[in-house]
């Protein structure tokens, strides 16, 4: 069988991306999603997913918008607060700003966020090894998680 009009697509025959990661269309190759930027799903997709306005990734290839958290200036420092926390502007008599939970998280516990290893380091931790560390950021789970009890569902919903 002889196919006429037939153009050759080299698209069509490129390896489909991980997440976390978009299609170069100048290399052909699948690369890393930028800071800033995820990629949630397998895809041939040529750019990547921002983050939410005011907020980035602490590296590359994030897979999941949770990845993205907003910096916050403390102690004369640019950090990321932790995953499911977003930085607030200081109290009145306060000078720094802080990371707190977001809508829907409460705090689990406090220790350190290490950029490094993007982990908490527990405030009972030698604090030495984490140079790069940011004082008192909330540990923040999803407000439902260990709140009802004799097989009980939680359903929260915002503003209520």
């Amino acid at each position: 069988m002889k196919i006429e009009n037939h153009q050759f697509n080299p698209f069509l025959f490129i390896e489909i991306c991980t997440v976390g990661h978009y299609l170069n269309r100048s290399t052909g190759e699948c690369t890393a999603c930028p800071k800033g930027t995820f990629q949630d799903v397998e895809q041939r997709d040529p750019s990547c997913q921002s983050c939410p306005p005011n907020s980035t990734t602490s590296g590359l290839g994030s897979s999941s918008v949770e990845q993205c958290s907003n910096p916050c200036l403390i102690k004369d420092r640019m950090q990321l607060c932790p995953v499911n926390s977003q930085c607030e502007a200081p109290a009145v008599g306060s000078e720094d700003f802080r990371c707190v939970c977001k809508e829907g998280f409460k705090e689990a516990a406090y220790g350190s966020f290490d950029e490094s290893s993007n982990s908490i380091v527990s405030s009972h931790s030698d604090m030495s090894s984490a140079s790069s560390s940011v004082p008192a950021s909330p540990v923040c789970i999803d407000i439902c998680d260990d709140y009802c009890i004799n097989g009980g569902k939680c359903h929260w919903q915002s503003g209520k």
